[in-house]
């Protein structure tokens, strides 16, 4: 009979706790179906499914536990590949996105019988008016320079005479703050056991202290021996002498998103910081990401001129709406000179 060694044991996989876990993967709100998939199909990768059976089950978590009726029911009427599956997906994720950006922009239209009678109701309440410029309500007691904005500089446009919050030029943003003092820390899954750890970008292996260790596996010592040696971080001046390291464990690791197998290296006694993971881990577990390109949006002025190019052309004219300006009743109304019966075609 051959008796297992700890390391051995250690090793076996529970492929039917890792199906269990498969089957409870459920896509997240704001998660896509190609990063649901990444997702399956690195679980899959542990549960050892047939490689014909693979797709098949990731197609049923996409049934059981995708966030989308639609696709869901897509799905069902007749059957898929996952190429296609996915192919249908991203076309719907990017239909209900746009459909979601035009709907957020657009303001729900009235007709101009409704606009009337509404100012007509409205004119009753002259308190409720605001003034343009300083944001108050209108009219104001006197002239139009007893507005508290008049001889007053904006603060975003530079320009006199009005207050900032009534701006009507654009909000440009320059640069975006990020705060960099909190610490990159996070909770992952290791051995099915919540672990706090610290990503360092900067290591290339995962370390943790003995007591670390001793959360996962209590009372038990299945970590095998490391030849490596491992140097923290120090210079010239202020050498350090490398890590006592007492032995490597492999172990699976658990994000938010993903699943992956890894080794940590047990340094000896207690360290006063979390277990580090490494670039390489944090990378695989979709907790780093590098981004290689900075891309910045149009402001919002240049977005519309590009994209309603044809009614920034030649005179505007608005039909069928009514609306309501505010008039200073002191200023002297003067008489608008007839238009020429020649020009009366192109201003109409």
């Amino acid at each position: 009979y051959h008796y297992r060694t700890p390391n051995e044991r250690h090793t076996e996989k529970n492929n039917l706790y890792n199906i269990y876990q498969f089957r409870q993967i459920q896509q997240q709100q704001d998660e896509t179906c190609d990063d649901y998939c990444t997702r399956l199909k690195q679980a899959a990768k542990l549960c050892e499914f047939p490689k014909e059976w693979q797709d098949t089950e990731i197609q049923l978590q996409l049934i059981d536990k995708g966030k989308s009726k639609r696709i869901r029911r897509q799905l069902l009427s007749k059957e898929h590949t996952l190429q296609e599956a996915l192919e249908f997906a991203r076309a719907q994720e990017i239909a209900d996105s746009q459909a979601t950006r035009i709907e957020r922009g657009v303001k729900n239209p009235r007709p101009a019988v409704e606009v009337y009678e509404t100012r007509v109701t409205t004119r009753t309440h002259e308190s409720t008016k605001k003034c343009f410029f300083c944001g108050r309500k209108f009219p104001h007691q006197g002239r139009r320079t007893k507005c508290p904005a008049w001889g007053k500089e904006c603060k975003i446009c530079n320009k006199p005479n009005h207050f900032a919050k009534c701006c009507k030029g654009s909000r440009t943003v320059n640069g975006r703050a990020t705060d960099v003092e909190r610490r990159p820390d996070r909770t992952v899954k290791i051995d099915n056991k919540d672990i706090n750890v610290l990503i360092d970008t900067g290591a290339t292996a995962n370390i943790m202290d003995e007591e670390a260790y001793r959360k996962i596996s209590p009372g038990q010592q299945k970590f095998k021996k490391a030849k490596s040696i491992m140097q923290p971080y120090h210079t010239d001046k202020n050498p350090t002498p490398p890590l006592c390291i007492i032995g490597k464990f492999d172990a699976v690791i658990e994000s938010k998103t993903r699943i992956v197998s890894a080794t940590f290296y047990v340094v000896e006694g207690k360290t006063k910081t979390e277990p580090l993971l490494s670039y390489k881990t944090g990378q695989e577990l979709g907790m780093v990401t590098v981004a290689n390109t900075v891309e910045t949006e149009p402001s919002t002025v240049e977005k519309l001129l590009g994209n309603y190019s044809n009614i920034f052309e030649g005179i505007g004219k608005m039909n069928g709406v009514k609306v309501y300006l505010n008039i200073d009743a002191d200023i002297k109304p003067v008489a608008q000179q007839r238009k020429p019966f020649s020009m009366r075609p192109k201003i109409e």
